[in-house]
């Protein structure tokens, strides 16, 4: 029987996102060629469907509540989107389909 402090640990990622929420990702790293510093930085509203981004607004096309970390896809101009959005940390995974080449960033964007 699980207890109610655990039902409630595995509730927080989603609560602590039903607010727009910003993170500001540290790490780039493009197909298979070394990581490198960035400063890119996102704001999530799920109540509205969007992420604002440098480049314009993506659309989120579908959650997943996962058990520890939320997860939306984005569509953007250049292909689709991978947010996974952890307690502590988050990646965004930008696929190209022009390339194909993907681009990924992580982020230590836990809950202030």
């Amino acid at each position: 029987m699980r207890r109610p402090v655990f039902l409630l640990a595995l509730l927080l990622p989603a609560a602590a996102l039903a607010e727009p929420k910003s993170c500001r990702f540290a790490q780039e790293c493009y197909n298979t060629l070394a990581c490198t510093e960035t400063d890119l930085e996102i704001t999530v509203d799920l109540e509205a469907g969007q992420v604002s981004t440098p480049t314009g607004d993506l659309e989120i096309v579908g959650t997943y509540d996962g058990p520890v970390a939320k997860t939306a896809v984005l569509e953007g101009f250049a292909g689709y989107q991978l947010l996974t959005m952890g307690q502590l940390t988050w990646i965004l995974s930008v696929h190209i389909a022009a390339g194909p080449a993907v681009a990924t960033y992580y982020g230590e964007c836990g809950a202030d």
